[in-house]
């Protein structure tokens, strides 16, 4: 009878932990990353600092966001002297000291 109280006590506490679900942390995070396009296959770059005169580009990922068929984004691109910045599916707009650029993209 012991014997089969404590399995049928077990059991029970085996199906609870099992429902109780660990905290997920759903706020939207971003992650950059520099890429050495150079060769067939992109590498990232060690100290992540991206070079204009190498082949280098800034990639980033998104994620802790739900998807949707139409997601806006929107960058904004801080540089230390003028920088012209151009997007091929986005919307461009520059301040008048092109070191500030904000690109939005549907």
């Amino acid at each position: 009878m012991k014997k089969l109280f404590a399995l049928a006590l077990t059991a029970v506490s085996v199906s609870s932990y099992a429902e109780t679900k660990p905290a997920v942390n759903t706020q939207p995070m971003l992650r950059m990353q520099v890429l050495d396009m150079s060769s067939n296959v992109p590498n990232p770059v060690a100290n992540n600092q991206l070079s204009l005169s190498k082949k280098h580009q800034l990639c980033w990922v998104a994620f802790n966001m739900p998807f949707k068929a139409s997601n806006q984004v929107v960058e904004v691109l801080q540089a230390p002297s003028t920088l012209k910045v151009t997007s091929e599916d986005g919307n461009v707009v520059s301040t008048s000291d092109q070191q500030t650029h904000r690109i939005t993209t549907l």
